[in-house]
């Protein structure tokens, strides 16, 4: 997959914050995204906004909803399963029920690499036999991620209707 890099100058509405850095494995690069390219990703409900800063190419989506079909396992509770680690998304983020695709009417600037793992971790009391600290942190989920991963700033909070991109029919998972 091959996009144009881009080098200019970043403005303040397409500036990364630090979670979004944190959210990559490896790095990242800077890249414009044409007019006419299809993003996609989760939302919790039906009617939830449907623009935020992680997104998917459909290729990516494709390989993720093939999981289903090569284990033949079409549960609700497998499929939120496989999202999540595949994505890297915390359980507490989202309850994943829609899937909602957009189609760019600009060319925007985008932030493309492999998704990091996502830690939650638990304070709990160290039941120790050698001692220690009065209480312990505990990996309590981690989350994979593996798959590549657009992160758009302008896009978090963006309102559904916009110049950017246009939104398609949401499907459920």
């Amino acid at each position: 997959m091959l996009f144009e890099s881009y080098t200019g100058i970043i403005d303040n509405a397409d500036a990364m914050t630090i979670k979004q850095k944190n959210s990559f494995l490896k790095g990242y690069r800077a890249v414009h995204l044409p007019i006419g390219f299809v993003l996609k990703r989760f939302v919790s409900t039906k009617n939830a906004p449907r623009f935020r800063d992680y997104w998917v190419d459909s290729q990516t989506m494709t390989s993720i909803m093939q999981i289903f079909h090569t284990n033949n396992n079409f549960s609700e509770a497998y499929k939120k399963e496989i999202i999540r680690n595949s994505l890297g998304i915390i359980s507490e983020w989202s309850h994943l029920e829609w899937r909602v695709k957009i189609t760019l009417s600009k060319k925007v600037i985008a932030y493309f690499g492999e998704i990091g793992p996502q830690l939650i971790w638990t304070e709990q009391e160290n039941t120790f036999p050698f001692g220690g600290p009065k209480t312990i942190l505990k990996l309590s989920e981690k989350r994979f991620g593996q798959y590549m991963q657009f992160v758009i700033p302008r896009f978090e909070y963006m309102p559904d209707i916009n110049e950017w991109a246009s939104v398609e029919p949401v499907v459920h998972i």
